[in-house]
């Protein structure tokens, strides 16, 4: 059914599946919501949305969006600048030692790398931007994004949303920032590795996203200050878990995050990202060298692909699923059992999430396997 505002209509889908639960589900086209304004309006969203208590049809949150050929076009454009500049980038200045003499190609790499240091980097974009430009909304409809959540947040509140899987790159991530301030009326800060803050073109996007380095300092920065952070945890562990025939997510070790809620007194929020392990392929090595050597060097180290062998993300739908959020104690030292207690619950709610909605994104054979 539709119930339309104006330009403003959110679709849901009739609920029919056998399976019977006492949780309540909203779903929200990304597309659609992108049409709200940033000045969150609580009234006007609930009006927009109907509430089911059954897990969506199988197969019904998979389809794909249809778009013009010049709007594919303009996708297609920006991401060969990103993430094809993680790729271009570095081919560029091998190019130079490849086709120069060998003092000749170090002197234009350094004035290359001296030119691009020397752009300065902007501040976070103002969200009225981010709100109204054409860009997150062309995003929204290339990836087919859609949300479903169980509960509507508290924008009084602060959150640490840890949704994985990570994939070759997050860009269901990304997506769910875009959506999250219109839905929820907050914004969240999306954790980035270290590295991305220091390579050229990159930086400025991430910063732009107002995205931060994914270190302690940085997320409690923020949290202290009463905003919200999001993690995709696997980081370059998962990138090498895209081939996987089962969705694989690199959590069972990592509870940093929950720590990190218990200190700052902020609610876990799980989450998970259908589709974006499906995105982008990768190289990986049976023997996983690669793996090792990316964790050395704190990037990943690896050729990545898209559609037509370039660094263009496939058109697979992407839908983020968020749980209810999970309170945790304020404790400025949490001890290693409560930290355990409290991850456990963590793990617990992440399957419960991927089993109930996995049939709805067409993986009803899929199992969800947490190392």
């Amino acid at each position: 059914s539709t119930q339309s505002h104006g330009e403003l209509r959110l679709n849901l889908h009739p609920m029919s599946s056998a399976t019977n639960t006492s949780k309540q589900y909203y779903f929200a086209d990304a597309d659609v919501v992108q049409n709200l304004s940033m000045e969150f309006d609580k009234k006007l969203v609930m009006s927009l949305l109907k509430v089911a208590d059954k897990p969506f049809p199988p197969g019904s949150l998979n389809r794909i969006t249809e778009i013009s050929f010049l709007e594919e076009l303009q996708c297609l454009l920006v991401f060969m600048v990103f993430p094809g500049s993680l790729v271009f980038v570095p081919l560029l200045f091998c190019s130079f030692f490849l086709f120069l003499k060998f003092w000749t190609a170090v002197a234009v790499s350094a004035t290359l790398i001296a030119i691009l240091s020397g752009v300065p980097i902007a501040s976070q974009w103002p969200p009225s931007l981010i709100a109204h430009a054409w860009l997150p909304r062309l995003m929204c409809r290339y990836f087919s994004a859609k949300g479903v959540f169980s509960t509507m947040f508290d924008p009084t509140q602060k959150y640490v949303v840890v949704a994985p899987p990570h994939g070759v790159f997050p860009f269901g991530n990304v997506i769910a920032k875009f959506a999250i301030p219109r839905m929820f009326g907050f914004c969240i800060h999306g954790l980035g590795a270290s590295v991305l803050f220091r390579l050229p073109v990159v930086r400025h996007v991430v910063t732009g996203l107002g995205m931060i380095p994914a270190d302690r300092d940085s997320a409690k920065l923020a949290l202290n200050r009463g905003e919200s952070v999001g993690i995709s945890s696997g980081g370059i562990a998962e990138i090498f878990e895209t081939h996987q025939d089962d969705q694989v997510v690199v959590l069972r070790d990592r509870t940093g995050f929950v720590r990190l809620a218990m200190q700052t007194g902020a609610l876990l929020v799980p989450a998970y990202i259908f589709g974006n392990t499906e995105l982008l392929d990768c190289i990986t090595d049976s023997s996983g060298y690669l793996q090792r050597l990316s964790r050395k060097l704190r990037v990943s180290v690896t050729l990545f692909w898209g559609r037509f062998f370039l660094p263009v993300p496939y058109r697979k739908p992407v839908v983020a699923v968020m749980a209810d959020p999970i309170p945790v104690p304020h404790v400025q030292d949490p001890s290693a059992d409560l930290i355990a207690e409290y991850h456990g619950k963590f793990l617990s709610s992440l399957q419960e999430l991927f089993d109930t909605h996995k049939a709805s994104y067409g993986w009803a054979h899929k199992k969800l396997i947490i190392k």
